[in-house]
């Protein structure tokens, strides 16, 4: 599997890249945030490890651009901070994890892991969910709701994914958040609140946005 390291720190970059090349896999790297993107774009990354403090452009600048082109690598932040808000704006901006410095290089290693397995469980599903106002294919990334094309972010498709996958079924905060973003407790439940909203938002352009119900102090359930 071929990873990119965008940091700054040298320290660090010797240390991530040592400990990946000992697991086999291969390095890329960049000190730079604008050199970084220039890697992701012509190379086909599996995975991208992005410092948020970056000298020329912010991380999660980087992790916006990314996503607003589907590139397809998963992409987990590095960051001194361990603030919530930092936290939230890191998901709400599609990354897989968020790790706070300093770590070891185990607990970096399991990350990338349950992150590359995770999406890898994605892509092995079947390609259509099918619901009476909405079909979903997989492979092609496509979304029609009452047969007209929606555009969606990465987790808002995963997110109407495994809604789709347990239609009428009351879904858990946890739940959606361990299934979703591969986070078995929930420090981060207004990352939930905030992509289901902006979801309904886009499925309501489409006379849609009522399919999505909210079950009061329990979480929420697609109806068909």
């Amino acid at each position: 599997m071929k990873i990119l390291i965008i940091e700054d720190e040298e320290g660090i970059v010797e240390f991530i890249k040592e400990g990946l090349k000992s697991e086999g896999f291969q390095v890329d790297f960049a000190t730079l945030g604008e050199e970084g993107l220039i890697l992701a774009r012509d190379n086909c990354y599996d995975l991208i490890l992005i410092d948020l403090l970056l000298p020329d452009i912010h991380g999660l600048t980087i992790c916006k651009k990314l996503a607003g082109e589907e590139n397809p690598a998963a992409r987990i932040v590095l960051t001194a901070k361990n603030e919530l808000k930092m936290k939230l704006d890191a998901f709400k901006s599609e990354v897989d994890d968020y790790l706070t410095k300093p770590f070891s290089f185990e607990e970096l290693l399991a990350r990338m892991k349950t992150v590359l397995r995770r999406r890898g469980e994605n892509r092995e599903k079947t390609n259509e969910s099918l619901h009476s106002r909405i079909e979903l294919n997989r492979e092609s990334r496509e979304v029609f709701v009452n047969k007209r094309s929606i555009s969606l972010s990465y987790y808002e498709f995963l997110l109407l994914d495994y809604f789709l996958q347990n239609l009428n079924k009351v879904l858990s905060r946890t739940k959606i958040l361990e299934n979703v973003w591969g986070y078995n407790e929930d420090p981060f439940t207004n990352v939930v609140d905030v992509y289901i909203c902006n979801l309904r938002k886009k499925l309501a352009k489409y006379s849609c946005g009522d399919l999505i119900q909210t079950v009061r102090n329990i979480g929420y359930k697609l109806i068909d």
